[in-house]
């Protein structure tokens, strides 16, 4: 007997991609045909396999219209350093590296280097900085591991 969660962390390929797509649909959801258009796959028969075992694995559910949708509430491990924003599928560490930035951006141009404040500057300086290189550190690590 096979281990759901096992099989949820080996979810990749075209499961994978399926379900990215229900992702992006949102509410709305879709039919196989639409997703194979979409993906470009070769026959419905495909997606309606992919989507059965996305069901089996608790990750998407059938509406009486004959659409699948994502659930909301299903994890995938795969997805735990992703955010979905606007549609698209982001590194969780992004948001933060564009917040440091933009405050260490603010910072500078709102409060200009004073001489008599030099030592309290380069500090605010420095731990701006170290943000910033280590949120952007992780965000591209993150991205370049990503499995889609």
């Amino acid at each position: 007997m096979s281990d759901p969660t096992r099989e949820k962390l080996e979810l990749k390929g075209t499961a994978l991609r399926v379900y990215l797509t229900l992702l992006k649909k949102g509410g709305s959801g879709a039919g196989p045909r639409a997703i194979q258009k979409e993906l470009e796959l070769a026959s419905p028969n495909a997606v309606v396999y992919h989507l059965e075992r996305l069901i089996s694995l608790g990750l998407v559910e059938k509406d009486l219209s004959g659409n699948y949708k994502a659930k909301k509430e299903a994890t995938v491990e795969v997805f735990t350093n992703f955010v979905i924003f606007f549609g698209a599928l982001l590194p969780k560490y992004l948001l933060y590296a564009i917040f440091f930035t933009t405050m260490l951006l603010t910072f500078v141009v709102i409060y200009p280097y004073r001489p008599n404040a030099a030592v309290e500057y380069v500090v605010a300086l420095i731990l701006g900085l170290s943000a910033c290189i280590i949120m952007w550190y992780e965000t591209i690590n993150i991205w370049r591991r990503r499995p889609f």
